[in-house]
Order: structure tokens, then C-alpha cells, then sequence
């Protein structure tokens, strides 16, 4: 009966290895689909969950995961909470909300080491940590938006990070985003 417990024991042991080795496949593939799809953009809603590509964040270069846990929309208000993650950190999210009121941060800038809102301010004065922005009008980046909807754009189509970099003389890394 020991030898069927200790068999049982190491099975499960097995099966548990290969269920995390699974999802950190799906993950690597799901970032790799970011890259095939290269949205420079994407539209989106609560439960969302939204893969980038960008070689400047994490420390394998690869990107990571963004779940949209709350999307607020209208004509006066657009805000967005998610946790992210880069693809080697995907256990530890970091929980962050943007926005485009006046007091409230629209920029997510990669330090290096983490994740970090940014205000318009702090993505001029860092252009090459931005990784993606809540863009403001929608529609100029697609006529088929709505000005209302919640957009994640790369930093390499904001207007202000763009002329910031190039007055600094950086060379933005483009975001490409992927969805499942």
C-alpha cells in the first residue's frame, strides 16, 4: 500500500511540473502571438487579457501580460486598472490604474525593474521607459473608435513621447500588442 501512495505522491508531483511548464509555454506562445499580430494598439474591456512584446521590459526582453480587471468609459471620464507583468514575473502582478483626468497618470514606464504609472511629464522626461499610454482620442489613431473607448497604444504612435525622443535623440522600442 506504501509503494501505491509513493507512486500516487510522484504522479501528482509530475502532473503539477507539467501543469506550470504548460502555462509558461502558453504564455511564451500567447507573447510570441503579440509579435505576429503587431497591434500597435488595442481596444480594451474588463476581463480582457492582453500579451505586448517589447524588448526593453523584463529581464529576458520579452514583454508580458496585461489583465484588465476594470474599464470605466464616457465622455467625461476614461480610466483603466489592470495587473501586469513581465512573462518571467507572471506570478507577481503589479497592480496599476491610468487614466485621462487631470490627476491621474496616463503612461506605464518600465524602470528597469518594475512597472510604474507615469504622468504626461514623466513620460517626456523618460521617453525610452515608456511601454504604453492610455490614448487620449482614440479616434485619431483609428476614425472607426470612439473618443470614449479605453485604447492602450505603444509609445512609439504617442505624439508628445515621440517628440520627446527624438529631441533626446533616443530611439523608441515599439510595443506590439496581442490578444487571444
Amino acid at each position: 500500500m506504501k509503494k501505491i501512495f509513493n507512486l500516487a505522491v510522484t504522479f501528482a508531483a509530475m502532473m503539477t511540473a507539467f501543469t506550470f511548464t504548460s502555462c509558461d509555454e502558453k504564455e511564451e506562445q500567447a507573447i510570441n502571438n503579440a509579435e505576429e499580430q503587431a497591434l500597435a494598439y488595442v481596444q480594451v474591456k474588463q476581463g480582457d487579457k492582453v500579451y505586448f512584446s517589447n524588448s526593453s521590459v523584463g529581464e529576458d526582453g520579452k514583454g508580458g501580460v496585461i489583465e484588465i480587471t476594470e474599464v470605466v468609459t464616457s465622455e467625461t471620464e476614461k480610466k483603466v486598472t489592470f495587473k501586469v507583468a513581465t512573462r518571467k514575473d507572471e506570478q507577481k502582478k503589479d497592480e496599476i490604474t491610468i487614466g485621462q483626468a487631470a490627476d491621474e497618470a496616463s503612461y506605464v514606464l518600465w524602470t528597469g525593474s518594475k512597472f510604474e504609472k507615469g504622468f504626461q511629464a514623466d513620460a517626456v522626461a523618460n521617453p525610452g521607459q515608456v511601454v504604453f499610454c492610455l490614448a487620449s482620442k482614440p479616434n485619431e489613431i483609428n476614425p472607426s473608435l470612439s473618443n470614449s473607448a479605453c485604447v492602450l497604444t505603444s509609445a512609439t504612435i504617442n505624439n508628445k513621447v515621440k517628440e520627446a525622443a527624438k529631441d533626446k535623440g533616443i530611439t523608441l522600442v515599439e510595443t506590439l500588442f496581442g490578444v487571444k
